[in-house]
């Protein structure tokens, strides 16, 4: 991934696209723009974003063949431009949703998340995730979430990810087992709108190498999660019609 990435960047950008799009390709996009608390079942979100790349590693033999020129170059490398990406999102049922995502980096994403903890000012939910692309992952985080009222969260996320790749002599620095977490904020000045920046760290467990990437998304539609208390939901309830005569 360094090595391509270090002999792309200094060219021209219309030169770079080639190499880098197809480097991308193999590199998770772990942003999932969520919360650890589901949709409403039946209701929707979509979302819009960015996301932005930078590489870490130190040159190394990963697969033994004597030949480093597969692996990662010592350096940090930061790409020039974002890439634009989209997270369609669904209820599924009252603790579960569903979201499918595409990214201009080259990948698809399904994520099937499960809430198993839901209070006022905490909820945890399991939300793992499967990455179609040059390289595939699998990735299993658990999303903390810290729920600062109805209009700010902050959710914490830890997760293993595993790459597979089908041909391992051209790959071997983004596949394999990776390690690492995420932090996302959300800030919704309505309850349709909201703002979700978020970023991710993913570390290989057999090598220095790294992945950093930071994404900003804006999720929209009348199926965001509800983050009312008991009581203001009591107090927005529309009052009793009158009784029935009969």
């Amino acid at each position: 991934m360094e090595a391509r990435l270090r002999h792309a960047i200094p060219k021209p950008i219309f030169l770079a696209l080639p190499p880098i799009a197809i480097l991308l390709a193999g590199c998770p996009t772990p942003s999932s723009w969520t919360t650890p608390r589901t949709l409403p079942e039946g209701e929707s979100t979509h979302t819009i974003g960015l996301e932005w790349f930078t590489f870490k590693g130190a040159r190394e033999d990963l697969n033994g063949d004597g030949d480093t020129r597969d692996a990662f170059e010592s350096g940090t490398y930061t790409l020039p431009f974002v890439f634009p990406a989209y997270v369609f999102r669904t209820g599924l049922a009252d603790i579960m949703d569903l979201g499918v995502k595409a990214s201009l980096a080259g990948d698809a994403v399904v994520d099937f998340k499960l809430q198993a903890v839901r209070s006022e000012f905490f909820d945890l939910a399991f939300d793992p995730s499967l990455q179609i692309g040059f390289v595939s992952y699998a990735a299993l985080p658990v999303l903390f979430g810290i729920n600062a009222g109805e209009f700010f969260q902050v959710t914490l996320s830890p997760r293993l990810t595993y790459g597979y790749a089908v041909d391992d002599d051209t790959t071997d620095p983004i596949d394999g087992v990776f390690y690492g977490g995420s932090v996302g904020l959300r800030i919704a000045p309505t309850d349709r709108l909201a703002i979700l920046p978020e970023i991710n760290i993913l570390e290989r467990f057999d090598t220095e190498g790294a992945i950093i990437t930071a994404g900003l998304g804006i999720s929209f539609g009348r199926g965001q999660p509800d983050y009312r208390s008991e009581e203001d939901v009591a107090a927005q309830a529309p009052p009793p019609g009158p009784p029935i005569v009969q």
